[in-house]
């Protein structure tokens, strides 16, 4: 048997370690698989959990505070029929995966052919359900995990009317359901279930004679409501909280002047479309205006915040987050805050693990016009979109979430500033701290002020610090982004995209690293115009993960 000699041997060895070293360096500088834009968390003609019917498709979508979504699904049923069901994802974490949740029933009282218009809210899932199987879909009852909560017939409390049909069905924090429907009294009608209580209906107002109520929203405390509706001659109008809502010093009714804080000049309301309100009653819109200013504008409170537009393609508003944020689309992007946030070139991740998968795309300009739901406290946006699959022609169509989000958790509020309301902050992006990906947002600031953001790895509190008319929020080593000073336009914003590999500190900066907590809040000029006083935002605390 033949020995290899010494020399031979480390020849070898050297050998092999050189093609080691060479193979872990192709390796690292291999680029890494890229994180994905958005999650696809169901897709269409692919099988659906608690089906053997894959998907045919989805609608009327709602998201939960918590990250769980839920839809109205189409299956097809074992006698080969379309079957309408719920579809969603009741998990907060996305951990369950999407599935039908609930099925029409012959057997419950009363039976149900069709189910859909779905909220879902703290694990608990609200939907309408109907008996008739007709092209005009009419629902006769309302559910709430499978349990009745009002049928066709059913008295509404004291008011003595008696339910006819139902539009929607709303879940709010605390137990609270809204029902919107018909009663037995004619016109359309909104009543908090939990309480049998009528909120508003068609008839006569202080805005005038109600003829129909086109749409309507609450806020998500439950505490506030918006209605649109129509008056006699045909008019629109704007109700909040059952009283006409006031913008900038007018009431808001179709044909009447624009309120002078506008800054509309001799303008008059021509329409009014898509609307919010936040917890605090304030209403967010989007509306027509013609006269000295005519197009199309975005208004909160008494603030215009989407400049006027006459030419495509315009930005339309969606809605607001939970922190009151205005999330428009148009057929290119969508944007928080006026600022894009994502685009058609956006990624895909089709199999869960976070990175983008070849082959998944955005069909041809769907991005801005998806039923996007701008809800959630930590999750962000879930929306329907369309999507090319790899090796099949044609387009599919997906729910998606954003894998950017809002991100932590409120440490105290602002105070008051010139505007007449304290200006808000929140953060929005990725999580992870080598993704290096986290703006803050603020609103409701004094226009043409300057401001920057701060930063601390501890909160405190110290009033009026230095003279101002603020608080502070943070504690012990705070550094200040200086060198990202921003100065606040007409809409009362202004965002910071803040450099995690290098944080300000006062002797310098820091990195921030997986399970770091780092507390931000932003200072700001106030009273620009009239004296050099200051404040600051409200601030949060964002937790960094890997």
């Amino acid at each position: 048997m033949h020995t290899p000699s010494t020399s031979t041997s480390k020849l070898q060895l050297v050998a092999r370690w050189s093609a080691l070293l060479a193979l872990s360096a192709s390796l690292a500088s291999a680029s890494p698989r890229a994180q994905a834009d958005l999650d696809i968390l169901a897709l269409s003609q692919q099988p659906i959990a608690g089906s053997t019917s894959p998907l045919l498709g989805v609608a009327e979508l709602s998201l939960g505070a918590d990250s769980s979504w839920a839809a109205t699904g189409r299956i097809t049923s074992a006698l080969g029929n379309p079957e309408f069901v719920i579809v969603g994802d009741p998990s907060p974490d996305g951990s369950v995966g999407a599935a039908v949740l609930r099925v029409p029933s012959a057997t419950t009282s009363p039976p149900t052919l069709r189910l859909g218009r779905p909220d879902i809210l703290g694990g608990q899932l609200a939907y309408l359900g109907t008996n008739e199987l007709t092209p005009i879909v009419r629902y006769d009852s309302a559910w709430l995990d499978g349990q009745l909560l009002a049928e066709e017939g059913d008295t509404l409390g004291a008011s003595g009317r008696r339910w006819e049909s139902f539009g929607s069905v709303t879940l709010r924090p605390g137990g609270k359901v809204f029902l919107r429907g018909s009663t037995s009294a004619g016109g359309a009608i909104f009543a908090h279930h939990t309480d049998s209580l009528v909120l508003f209906s068609g008839g006569g107002t202080a805005a005038g004679s109600i003829l129909r109520i086109q749409r309507f929203e609450i806020s998500p405390n439950g505490e506030h409501w918006v209605a649109r509706v129509v008056l006699t001659l045909g008019r629109q109008a704007l109700i909040v909280d059952g009283d006409l809502l006031d913008i900038g010093g007018t009431g808001a009714i179709e044909t009447q002047p624009v309120g002078a804080a506008l800054g509309l000049g001799a303008s008059t309301w021509s329409s009014f479309g898509a609307m919010a309100v936040d917890d605090t009653g304030r209403v967010t819109v989007q509306a027509e205006v013609q006269g000295d200013s005519s197009g199309g504008l975005t208004i909160r409170g008494d603030r215009v915040i989407q400049p006027l537009t006459t030419q495509p393609p315009f930005l339309q508003f969606r809605g607001n987050t939970f922190g009151s944020l205005a999330v428009a689309s148009n057929g290119d992007a969508v944007y928080l805050e006026g600022e894009p946030i994502i685009g058609g070139a956006a990624t895909l991740d089709a199999d869960g693990d976070g990175f983008a998968d070849a082959g998944y795309a955005l069909g041809a300009n769907t991005i801005g016009n998806a039923d996007w739901v701008p809800l959630g406290s930590s999750d962000g946006f879930v929306g329907t979109v369309f999507v090319d699959v790899p090796n099949q022609a044609g387009s599919e169509q997906a729910v998606v979430r954003f894998q950017r989000s809002l991100q932590g958790t409120d440490v105290c509020d602002g105070v008051v500033n010139s505007t007449g309301r304290p200006s808000q902050l929140e953060a929005f992006g990725r999580p992870g701290a080598g993704a290096n990906d986290l703006t803050l947002y603020c609103i409701d600031l004094p226009s043409g002020c300057v401001g920057y953001a701060i930063a601390s790895q501890e909160a405190g509190f110290t009033s009026n610090p230095g003279g101002s008319d603020g608080n502070l929020c943070l504690g012990r080593s705070i550094g200040r982004a200086i060198d990202r000073m921003f100065t606040v336009g007409g809409p009362g914003r202004g965002s910071v995209a803040l450099d995690l590999t290098a944080l300000p500190q006062p002797m310098g900066t820091l990195a921030a690293t997986s399970g770091d907590i780092w507390f931000f809040q932003v200072w700001h000029r106030d009273s620009c115009a009239t004296g050099a006083t200051s404040n600051f935002t409200g601030a949060v605390s964002v937790q960094f993960t890997n």
